[in-house]
C-alpha cells in the first residue's frame, strides 16, 4: 500500500470529530464537544451517541445545555470543505446529511472523516427553525 493509503486508515482508526451540541436554535446556544481518538471504521451512530450523553453527564462545560432532549445527528461541516452560511446550522440538505439510525453502519460509511464536524440537536427544535429562522438575541 502507498503512503496515501496509510495516512486515511490511520486517521479512521484516530480520529478527532467536533459535535456541536445544539441547545436553541434561536439564540444561537451550543456548545463544541471535541471528540479525539475514534475508531471511525468500527463505531457507529449508537455509539457515538453514547459518547456524547455520557460527556453531558460528566463534563462541567456541558452542564448548561445537559438537561434538553437531542436526537438528531446531520454531518455541518467535512475538512477542506465548504462551510454553510449559518453559524449554527447548515438548514438544506437534510435527506443526506441527517444522519439515520443506521446502527449496523460505521461511521465513516456515513461519511464521517478525520476533522468533520457534525450537529446533534432535537429534531422537534431544528424543524420549527427551519419554518422561522430567526435568531433572539
Amino acid at each position: 500500500r502507498n503512503n496515501a493509503t496509510r495516512v486515511m486508515e490511520s486517521s479512521l482508526k484516530d480520529a478527532t470529530v467536533t459535535v456541536r451540541i445544539i441547545r436553541s436554535f434561536e439564540h444561537r446556544n451550543h456548545r463544541n464537544l471535541v471528540l479525539k481518538h475514534l475508531d471511525l471504521s468500527n463505531m457507529t451512530i449508537s455509539d457515538l451517541k453514547t459518547i456524547i450523553h455520557d460527556s453531558l453527564r460528566t463534563q462541567p462545560a456541558l452542564k448548561p445545555i445537559a438537561n434538553h432532549s437531542y436526537d438528531t445527528l446531520k454531518l455541518y461541516s467535512q475538512p477542506h470543505g465548504a462551510k454553510c452560511n449559518n453559524p449554527i446550522i447548515n438548514v438544506g440538505g437534510d435527506d443526506h446529511l441527517i444522519l439515520k439510525s443506521d446502527d449496523l453502519r460505521p461511521l465513516n460509511e456515513l461519511g464521517i472523516g478525520h476533522e468533520t464536524e457534525i450537529s446533534y440537536f432535537n429534531y422537534d427544535d431544528y424543524h420549527r427553525y427551519q419554518l422561522n429562522p430567526t435568531t433572539i438575541w
